[in-house]
């Protein structure tokens, strides 16, 4: 046997064997749709936002404990955990149960700001669209005009910001104590979200 002939086996094998693995793949996406279906996916993605960001109740005291929980990425700030922080900013923002909330991050890191990398492999236009877009869809809805304009300029300071300042700035409109308990590393988004 040559050495060319066996790099050629062995390239043939890979080959055939990283196809054969994703052939394996998607005959298991078409199963799971199948028994499942379209509404699996949308499960799934929705439920990948939702593990970003836990909630939990500290019994009998009215405190809510909120942790970023993407430890792997040091809770870096990609997509899903941008939507899920300001889904659960705002869902607290009207619980009249909660006195206080403790937003604290999971694993080595409080938050070390923007996933640039995810950002970019992910549909990136999209995505920097999606983060710029104002209003961002999670400040409350503003009705009436008061007549010396202070309706006005609470919608100019609180109604107007796109999803990347809002998951800093929803903390704000939460009418409790918010503390942010901070370790390990902060930066970028991190503080930001930190500072409110």
């Amino acid at each position: 046997m040559s050495l060319s002939f066996r790099s050629k086996l062995v390239n043939s094998i890979g080959l055939y064997g990283t196809q054969q693995k994703l052939n394996y793949k998607n005959l298991r996406q078409q199963k799971a749709r199948a028994f499942f279906g379209q509404a699996a996916a949308t499960t799934a993605v929705t439920q990948q936002k939702k593990q970003r960001v836990t909630t939990s109740m500290i019994e009998n005291s009215g405190i809510c404990h909120v942790k970023l929980s993407n430890p792997e990425k040091l809770n870096s700030l990609d997509m899903p955990m941008f939507e899920a922080i300001a889904e659960t900013a705002s869902a607290l923002r009207d619980d009249k149960s909660i006195r206080a909330v403790i937003l604290s991050g999971e694993g080595k890191a409080f938050c070390t700001g923007l996933n640039v990398k995810s950002i970019v492999r992910n549909q990136p236009r999209a995505s920097m669209k999606r983060l710029l877009e104002r209003p961002s869809g999670y400040h409350r809805q503003w009705s009436g005009y008061d007549k010396d304009g202070e309706d006005e300029e609470f919608l100019l300071a609180h109604g107007l910001g796109n999803l990347a300042q809002d998951v800093g700035y929803l903390w704000r409109d939460i009418p409790v104590p918010v503390i942010a308990v901070l370790h390990g590393m902060c930066f970028g988004g991190g503080l930001q979200i930190a500072l409110g």
